[in-house]
């Protein structure tokens, strides 16, 4: 045991973490350990590497808002004539608001559940921004697709 001590005084802590872990599960207390020569703090003793930390944070989104939100994009925008996404598989569409207008209006019934960022995290990658004014015009789309 004196060799082991030894040893393990020389450790790096991230080791003294392993060699620690037989110790305990031995029945030792921290009181017989330290009397065998092991040298450590009382918060390496009541640590355990095996525990996930918390790492806190707000929780996942749940799928059914998931879908909320991607039939919420759906509903403000527009389909975009001549517009594929091949990795995809689907056509791309144009909002029809900005994403703060957007946030704002969903936000009143959803503001416990989202912030911005997830909202933003979440935006389809087939909803694109309108970058002509024909874009936006309904019109302009039914010649194009026409054509």
């Amino acid at each position: 045991m004196n060799n082991f001590s030894k040893l393990f005084n020389t450790e790096k802590t991230k080791l003294k973490h392993m060699l620690l872990d037989p110790i305990k599960s031995a029945g030792f207390s921290a009181y017989e350990a330290k009397k065998f020569g092991f040298n450590f703090s009382t918060k390496l003793w009541k640590s355990d590497l095996k525990k996930k930390r918390n790492l806190g944070g707000r929780p996942k989104i749940k799928v059914y808002f998931k879908k909320a939100l991607q039939s919420f994009f759906e509903e403000n925008s527009t389909l975009a004539p001549n517009r594929f996404l091949k990795l995809q598989n689907n056509n791309v569409r144009y909002r029809n608001k900005t994403l703060k207008d957007s946030f704002n209006s969903i936000k009143d019934s959803f503001s416990d559940f989202i912030s911005f960022s997830s909202f933003y995290k979440y935006l389809p990658k087939y909803i694109k921004q309108p970058y002509r004014l024909t874009d936006l015009c309904s019109y302009c789309q039914l010649n194009k697709v026409s054509n």
